[in-house]
C-alpha cells in the first residue's frame, strides 16, 4: 500500500466541493507558497496547505491474497489554513475560520469507500476529522494560521 495519490485525491475532492478553493491558487499540497507575490496564488482569500504527517499504525490484520499487507493503512495529514494579510494590511480570523471550518465539514462528509472523480490514488476507506479547526498561531507578517488533522483509512492496494 501507498499514500501516492492520496493527498493530491482530498485536495480534488476539496477544490470540487468549495468553489473557494483552487488548486495552485488557493489550495496547495505539502505546504504554503511563502508569500502571495506570485501572479498565480490568490491575495484575496485564504489560503489552503494538505500537508502529510504521520497517522496511526497499519491494522494488525493482514490480507494474504494481497501478498500480505495490512489490511488498512492510516496515514494522518494536516490542514493549514492562513489568512491574507487582509485590508490595510491588517489580518482577518473570520474569512481564515470560515474557510477551515468549510474544509473540516467536506472533510467529515467524504463518502466511506469511494475514490475520487479524476483521482488516481484508489479506493480510500473514509476520512476521520480528529478534531475541529483551531487557532495554531500567527505567522511573522501576522496572518492567522488555523489547522485541522485528520487520518484517513486507506485500504488501496
Amino acid at each position: 500500500m501507498s499514500s501516492t495519490g492520496l493527498y493530491e485525491d482530498l485536495g480534488l475532492y476539496l477544490a470540487a466541493g468549495d468553489s473557494r478553493l483552487t488548486i495552485g491558487q488557493t489550495l496547495f499540497g505539502y505546504q504554503l507558497p511563502d508569500s502571495t507575490s506570485s501572479p498565480d496564488v490568490s491575495s484575496t482569500g485564504p489560503t489552503v496547505a494538505i500537508i502529510p504527517e504521520s497517522g496511526l499504525g497499519a491494522v494488525d490484520r493482514y490480507r494474504p491474497a494481497a501478498g500480505g499487507q495490512p489490511a488498512m493503512e492510516r496515514p494522518g495529514f494536516t490542514i493549514v489554513v492562513r489568512s491574507t494579510d487582509g485590508a490595510g494590511g491588517v489580518p482577518s480570523a473570520q474569512p481564515t475560520m470560515a474557510v477551515a471550518a468549510a474544509v473540516h465539514s467536506l472533510l467529515q462528509a467524504f463518502p466511506p469507500n469511494s475514490t475520487v472523480a479524476g483521482g488516481t490514488h484508489g479506493r480510500i476507506g473514509c476520512v476521520e476529522m480528529l478534531a475541529p479547526p483551531y487557532l495554531a498561531d500567527r505567522d511573522e507578517r501576522g496572518r492567522y494560521m488555523m489547522i485541522a488533522r485528520g487520518i484517513v483509512w486507506d485500504a488501496s492496494p
